[in-house]
Parts: structure tokens; sequence; C-alpha cells
């Protein structure tokens, strides 16, 4: 994975501020309304995606994106859920000839929180929600759910003020021989995921996490414990995804209990 240049620079905090702007009109995190007596068994994983490679050329940015995705999946499957792999969820669309409309109908490329929403001033659903309710009618999803998530930002070089002073979203960690004040060296991940009903295409959970994780050295094994950490914090911190598991799939206390250092 590709160091990037300094966190401090202008252009990365304006992407950040950029990034939390527009909180007020950001949909609620947690289960929505509609699905809190929900119960979820499977879930199939969409292949997740970024708006960009954050600098990085695409042959490092790759398996960044699989490392986030791959997470994401061992957290569920350690939960109780039942997953379908994206690999899985193309073969069994790809079999049914039917791979190429989901794959250009939920062309996600944006921001996440505005995707799988209504719209005020259109009187039709989005393009992914008609897709869906399409794919769904016909019977050819393998599950009733859909996970879908986006790397919104990551990147590793030195961050130079406090998280919490920009976003209500922010966690942190750090080394033992991390520097105590700012500026300090960084890895950053800032991630976003949707749980979607298959059959309506509407949301029925959505949560966010900025981490940042501080060490005097960065390294892989930083940011691979930011990758872990972001994407537990995300689907199964206080709004997260465990109040829609079925309690016949739930986890021992023993392994809900396994938790990443």
């Amino acid at each position: 994975m590709m160091r990037t240049p300094n966190l401090g620079l202008i252009a990365s905090c304006l992407l950040i501020f950029a990034l939390f702007s527009g909180c007020a009109s950001t949909p609620d995190v947690g289960v929505r309304d509609d699905y809190r007596s929900a119960k979820v068994r499977s879930v199939a994983v969409v292949p997740f995606y970024a708006s960009g490679t954050f600098g990085m050329p695409s042959a490092n940015f790759e398996p960044l994106r699989l490392a986030y995705q791959a997470q994401a999946m061992a957290w569920l499957e350690e939960m109780g859920f039942e997953v379908i792999a994206p690999d899985a969820l193309e073969r069994h669309l790809r079999e049914r000839e039917l791979w190429e409309v989901f794959d250009e109908g939920v062309a996600l490329r944006g921001s996440l929180h505005r995707y799988f929403e209504p719209v005020d001033d259109q009187p039709e659903p989005r393009v992914e929600v008609l897709t869906l309710r399409t794919l769904a009618e016909q019977d050819a999803l393998p599950a009733d759910t859909l996970l879908v998530g986006q790397i919104v930002y990551h990147s590793r070089g030195t961050c130079r003020q406090s998280p919490e002073s920009f976003t209500r979203y922010a966690r942190t960690s750090s080394t033992a021989d991390a520097p105590t004040g700012f500026p300090r060296p960084c890895v950053v991940s800032h991630f976003q995921a949707k749980l979607i009903d298959a059959r309506t295409g509407h949301t029925m959970w959505f949560n966010r996490m900025y981490r940042e994780f501080y060490s005097r050295q960065l390294n892989e094994d930083i940011t691979r414990r930011n990758i872990i950490h972001t994407v537990a914090d995300t689907l199964g911190d206080g709004s997260g995804l465990t109040d829609l598991l079925a309690n016949d799939t739930a986890p021992s206390s023993e392994a809900s209990a396994a938790r990443p250092d």
C-alpha cells in the first residue's frame, strides 16, 4: 500500500472538511425505523468501492479495497451472519444472465449516503433502487439483504489536529511509542456502509466511521490494524448491525468477545 503525502496539507484538510460539511443532511446512522423489528440471517456483499484511489496507482489501491472488503466479510461471519461473497454474488447473477443488469444499475460512484434513499424532488426511485426491485421480482438475488461499503478516504502520513474537531464520527488508537501531541504520524481510514433490503431497494441500516491510528513508525501492520478497527466499529459499534442479527445465528459469548488488538 503506497505511502501518500502528509495529511496536514491544505488539499487533504479541504477534502476531510468537505466530507463532513453535509452532516446535517446525512441520513441518521443505525437501523432505520421501518426495520427495527427485522431479523437478518444472510447478507450478499456487493463489491466495495471508492470514488478515487487517494493518489495510489491501481495496483496498490486494489489490495487496499480488498482488505476492507475481506474484513467486513470476516466480521459478518464471526457475528453469525451467512455471507455471500462478491464473487459468489456475481457468479449467481451471471448464471441467470443478469450480472450486467446489476453491474450497470447499481453503479455507485459518489458518496454512499445519497444512494438507496428517497429523493424529494424526484417522483421515480433512483436507478439503483429500480434495479434491485426488478431483480427481486425475478427472484434473481441470492439473499434478501445486500451490504454496500464505500472507502471514503484512506491514507497514511502526518495528522496535524484532533479529528474530534471536525467530525463526531471520529475514533482514535495509538501504539505505546506514539507521539502524544500533534503533528504525529498516523494512518487514516474513513469508511461507511449500508445494509439494503433487496426487495425494495431501501436502506435498512447505515453507519460511518473515521479513525486515526497514531504510531511513531508507520507500516503495513498499523494500516491493517486500523482497517480492522474501522470496519469493526462501523459494522458493530452502538449503531451497528448486531440489532438485526437473528437470535438463532448469534455467536457464542466467547466468539462475540473476540476483538483485534
